[in-house]
């Protein structure tokens, strides 16, 4: 990737078509997006990457990754998607996780799965709320919901591993 200026946009190009004796086609491309192991808020904690996944025929991924069912998108596809830093603490495998977290890709306006047909150019334009932090506890001993502590210092159990994205937006 090259940084474009002295700004927050990089930029790579990418070959569909490689050609040559193989003929090779890109079929499909994963973009990882996620906090650096120098940034404080990351020690003592497993990194997950918040993934993209684009498909550039029929033959792309399943659903892996934790991105949701593919969206289909006809022309070039510019994503702004709004990330809070996630703090899971799982007392179980006695393991705390941090990933960025920008809905959940179940509902289908927050996927981030794509089978792109005619576009040439994705421009992906995470907005980091670096300072809305949001804490997910799993019980300490089971059976038991998860306890989310919003950046606001409210608190509710849920049954999934996803917080309510619509109040980490009114926070932000």
């Amino acid at each position: 990737m090259t940084q474009q200026g002295r700004g927050d946009i990089w930029e790579a190009r990418i070959a569909l078509d490689g050609g040559g004796k193989c003929e090779w086609q890109l079929s499909a491309m994963r973009i990882g997006v996620k906090l650096t192991s120098s940034n404080s808020l990351t020690q003592g904690k497993s990194i997950i990457a918040t993934n993209y996944v684009f498909d550039f025929d029929n033959q792309g991924y399943s659903g892996g990754f934790g991105v949701g069912k593919a969206q289909d998108v006809n022309d070039n596809l510019h994503l702004k998607t709004d990330l809070f830093p996630l703090v899971f603490i799982n007392h179980a495998f006695n393991k705390t996780t941090l990933k960025l977290f920008g809905g959940d890709v179940r509902y289908e306006q927050l996927s981030r799965h794509y089978r792109i047909y005619n576009g040439k150019k994705i421009f992906i334009e995470p907005n980091l709320h670096i300072n809305k932090i949001v804490v997910l506890e799993s019980p300490v001993s089971p059976p038991g919901n998860i306890t989310a502590t919003y950046p606001d210092g409210s608190k509710e159990e849920i049954p999934h591993v996803n917080p309510d994205y619509e109040k980490l937006l009114s926070m932000k």
